[in-house]
């Protein structure tokens, strides 16, 4: 995963490393200028990143960012599919569905921003209802019709709400959004155009129907387009020491787990469900960084600046004793140094 922060000072970019088991922060870079943010800058960034945790390019799987078009760039420049932000994806489609009701919320907005004065304020401490003819307001009190309509869409948010709550606060898969997605544009058309299967916010259809038709039990449903987008994901298909019997031949199964083995999920299959489908996590580590990096702590040394996310964001991977023997080591190499 990355992104990149632009802040009052230099820009940044997050590179989160995402495997089967874990997910590890394994940069936090500054960008001192807008040339450093162009595709071909990012990339080099990326070498860098890779050759300091030797890293092979062949190992990428995929990328996970946001919809930009700077990010797509990169992708096509070094022929990894991306995965772009579902959560961005929905957001855009309640946007789309809010338009379908443009009139409707601009009544509602008027209405707010009557309510929200002085003297208004004043009425609302005495009584805790006003009437429809009151003169100040008759203007921008709703008319039962569109009490009736604002109720609806009230119950409609709801439900776009829980959705959004499902893809913010629970770990899903691909799957899941699928699902998810299929779901509301049942009942909410217009929201079609960013949450369809065919929609234009996604760059690489080929291999997020990959990994939804492998998650789903579908591997023989694979187009010869969606097996070359998703096969660094699939791994082997040697079997496994399980399968083997002492002198490594392969193990003779029965007519019934024959039959049960083709609905068991491989190993390869079964990690496909850590693949992220939200950049959610680097929203929030947005949000940190926007306090951590005030103008104020701008004279402070990039290194530290870049060091304290990562600190933070691979907490799980230090301890107190970790660093007792960083201070330790230090302080060993400054009386050598002396």
């Amino acid at each position: 995963k990355w992104a990149l922060l632009s802040t009052h000072g230099p820009h940044f970019v997050p590179i989160i490393g995402f495997t089967e088991l874990e997910k590890i922060m394994l940069r936090f870079a500054t960008l001192d200028n807008e040339a450093g943010m162009r595709s071909d800058a990012i990339i080099d960034l990326f070498d860098d990143v890779f050759d300091m945790y030797g890293i092979e390019a062949a190992q990428l799987g995929f990328y996970a960012c946001d919809h930009a078009s700077g990010n797509v760039a990169i992708t096509r420049k070094t022929q990894v599919p991306m995965i772009g932000c579902v959560s961005q994806r929905f957001n855009l489609a309640k946007q789309a569905l809010m338009r379908e009701h443009s009139d409707l919320l601009v009544q509602v907005q008027l209405l707010m921003v009557k309510l929200n004065t002085i003297k208004i304020g004043t009425i609302f401490v005495r009584w805790t209802l006003l009437d429809r003819l009151d003169d100040g307001l008759v203007d921008f009190i709703h008319t039962p019709p569109m009490d009736v309509q604002l109720k609806a869409l009230h119950e409609d948010f709801k439900n776009l709400e829980s959705v959004n709550k499902k893809l913010q606060t629970s770990p899903v898969s691909l799957l899941d959004v699928r699902a998810l997605f299929d779901h509301v544009v049942k009942h909410y058309l217009p929201t079609d155009t960013q949450l369809s299967v065919t929609s234009e916010l996604v760059k690489f259809p080929e291999f997020e129907n990959g990994v939804v038709k492998v998650l789903a039990g579908k591997v023989r449903a694979l187009t010869r387009t969606d097996k070359a987008a998703v096969v660094k994901l699939l791994g082997s298909t040697n079997p496994s020491k399980a399968e083997e019997d002492a002198d490594g031949s392969p193990k003779k199964r029965s007519f019934a787990e024959a039959a049960l083995s083709k609905e068991a999920p491989t190993t390869s299959v079964a990690h496909l469900k850590s693949v992220p489908p939200t950049s959610n996590d680097i929203s929030r580590l947005f949000s940190r960084a926007g306090i951590m990096y005030l103008r104020l702590r701008l004279s402070l040394n990039s290194m530290t600046l870049e060091t304290i996310p990562s600190l933070w964001y691979n907490r799980g991977m230090w301890d107190a004793s970790a660093v007792a023997q960083a201070v330790d080591k230090n302080r060993k190499k400054r009386r050598v140094a002396d």
